[in-house]
């Protein structure tokens, strides 16, 4: 293990160094959004299926709209106006294209109350875009569970890095890719839900390319726990 990358920051310079040809890098912020209890009503029919679906949450840890749409199965709803806020996608609100050399630094300069991402898509210096193999995981942190993780990666045929996310676990690949290649590495990855997550799975797809939280969450930075 190389001891001297200890979280996403440490990764990210880390590759730009390994990569040669990586001229630039891309970072998103992303608009806030209120909870769906927030932004439909819950009063209605819908109660019944909400809390049906907090509950499989709670027991399985499966993502909320993987439990919320189980838990739409044999119901008598008569308003499907919901699944827009099932459909709903948060795009990126500004983006970041950092020069390679200057990168550390502008991590280092991030507010801690800021919500940064790393985007997988880098820009190599004859001008053409490769991307960095992201994923998310939604399996609980645990060391039984990190074993899993490093089994569906390798299942995958990647390997890089495994970070604790807080709650669960990031991923970063060490070899570069095409869109072809991420896109085919996403659809694959589907077949791992709920280990790896459906929903961000799904709303890399539509952007085409993928993003990880690098800013603090639970006080810290995700942090490498093993390479793969």
């Amino acid at each position: 293990m190389n001891n001297q990358i200890q979280n996403c920051i440490d990764i990210i310079d880390y590759l730009s160094n390994y990569h040669k040809l990586i001229a630039q890098f891309s970072f998103n912020t992303f608009h806030s959004y209120n909870l769906l209890q927030e932004r439909i009503d819950l009063e209605g029919e819908l109660k019944p299926v909400f809390e049906k679906a907090l509950k499989i949450r709670a027991q399985t840890h499966l993502p909320f709209w993987d439990s919320f749409n189980v838990s739409v199965f044999d119901t008598d709803l008569k308003d499907f106006d919901f699944l827009n806020e099932i459909k709903f996608h948060n795009t990126p609100k500004f983006t970041y294209i950092i020069q390679k050399e200057a990168v550390k630094d502008f991590l280092l300069e991030q507010k801690e109350q800021d919500y940064l991402t790393i985007c997988s898509k880098v820009i190599l210096s004859d001008g053409s875009i490769n991307h960095i193999p992201l994923l998310d995981f939604h399996i609980p942190v645990n060391e039984k569970n990190e074993i899993i993780c490093e089994a569906v990666i390798r299942t995958l045929g990647l390997k890089g890095f495994l970070l604790n996310s807080g709650k669960s676990y990031h991923f970063y690949g060490m070899n570069l890719i095409e869109e072809t290649s991420l896109i085919d590495m996403l659809s694959h990855s589907l077949l791992f839900a709920p280990i790896i997550d459906r929903s961000w799975i799904a709303h890399q797809l539509i952007e085409k390319k993928c993003s990880l939280r690098i800013s603090k969450k639970y006080s810290r930075l995700p942090f490498k726990i093993r390479d793969i």
